[in-house]
Formats: C-alpha cells, sequence, structure tokens
C-alpha cells in the first residue's frame, strides 16, 4: 500500500510539471502571436488582414489553450483524489493502531477535501485550472473582437466597428465565463458525487 501510495505521489508530481508546462508553452506562444501581430500593425498593414490573421493564428491557440484547461481541471480532481487517498492511508494505520493516531496530525478523513475547494477556505477560483480559463476567456474576447471588427467593417461604416465589435465580444465573453464557470462546478460536483459511493 506505501509502494502505490509512492506511485500516486510521484503521478502527482509529473501531471502537474506537464500542465505548468503546457501552460508556459500557451503564454510563449501567445506571446510570440501578439508580437507578430504588433509588427504587421507598426507596418501599417491593412486591418482587415492583420484581423484574418489574428484568427488564423489564434484560433489553434486558443483551442490548445482550452485543451490545456480541461487538463488542469482534471489534474485538480486527481489531486484531491491523491489526498483523499493519503487521508484513507492514514485513516487506515490510525483505526488498526489507536496509539498513534496522536502522532498523526494531518487528516485522516477519505472525504477531505472537498473537490471544490482549494485547502483551508480556498476556492477553485485559486486554482490551476482556473488560472488557464483566464487564459482562455482573455483569448476568446480578443478572436471574438477581431472576428466582429473583420465581418462589420464589411458593413458597418469603418469608426462604427470598433464599437460594435467590442461590444459583442464582451457579451459573449461574458456568456462563455458564465458557461465554463456553471461547467466546472457541475464537473467538480460529479467528481465529489463519484468519490462518495
Amino acid at each position: 500500500m506505501l509502494v502505490e501510495f509512492a506511485s500516486i505521489r510521484e503521478f502527482r508530481a509529473f501531471a502537474y510539471a506537464i500542465v505548468e508546462k503546457r501552460i508556459q508553452f500557451i503564454i510563449a506562444l501567445q506571446a510570440a502571436e501578439t508580437a507578430f501581430i504588433g509588427v504587421l500593425v507598426t507596418q501599417h498593414t491593412d486591418k482587415r488582414v492583420v484581423a484574418l490573421v489574428s484568427l488564423v493564428l489564434g484560433l489553434p491557440t486558443l483551442l490548445l489553450t482550452y485543451l490545456t484547461y480541461l487538463r488542469a481541471l482534471d489534474f485538480q480532481i486527481q489531486g484531491r483524489r491523491y489526498i483523499r487517498a493519503m487521508n484513507a492511508i492514514r485513516g487506515y494505520f490510525v483505526s488498526n493502531d489507536p496509539k498513534i493516531s496522536s502522532a498523526v496530525l494531518l487528516p485522516t478523513d477519505p472525504r477531505f477535501p472537498r473537490f471544490d475547494q482549494i485547502g483551508y477556505g480556498g476556492s477553485t477560483m485559486q486554482s490551476l485550472a482556473t488560472k488557464v480559463l483566464v487564459l482562455v476567456i482573455f483569448l476568446f474576447s480578443l478572436l471574438s473582437f477581431a472576428a466582429m471588427w473583420l465581418i462589420m467593417s464589411f458593413t458597418i461604416e469603418a469608426t462604427g466597428a470598433p464599437v460594435v465589435a467590442a461590444m459583442v465580444s464582451a457579451s459573449l465573453c461574458l456568456i462563455v465565463s458564465l458557461l465554463e464557470r456553471n461547467r466546472t462546478k457541475r464537473h467538480l460536483r460529479r467528481a465529489e458525487e463519484e468519490s462518495a459511493t
């Protein structure tokens, strides 16, 4: 049982490192794309071309960022399962040898921690998954603005297109944020229910 515990601990550390490396890669990729688009803007490239290039470069990055978010959310759930397994192992030893209970300071309840909390009093807003979700929403808002501006630049006068595009982009960003927030809560609730059985 202790060998399994060590194996789970190593897997958790490995998974965390993978998610962090993916996040670093995504941030570097987004920075490179932003720099390239900045060069296009300073070269006085047509704004429609800049918007189109932004979409072509940004959509695959958005997909990659979203997949990393899903992996980070999965990591958060696996991390809770790992901690609960550690608690169960400690609980097993304490229940079989009550004399050691005073020496065991860490929790022994296999239902702790909850899946929707980070540490003591923390929330999922402090999690690695939420930080990646912020990147997803930020990139989504930029890309939706570029797409809406590109579409509207053909139909609305040039001065009005950015304003309308910004309003539509903000609305879409708010909708996506609320949908993902609810989806994350459902996902964590389902993990809690599955773990309780």
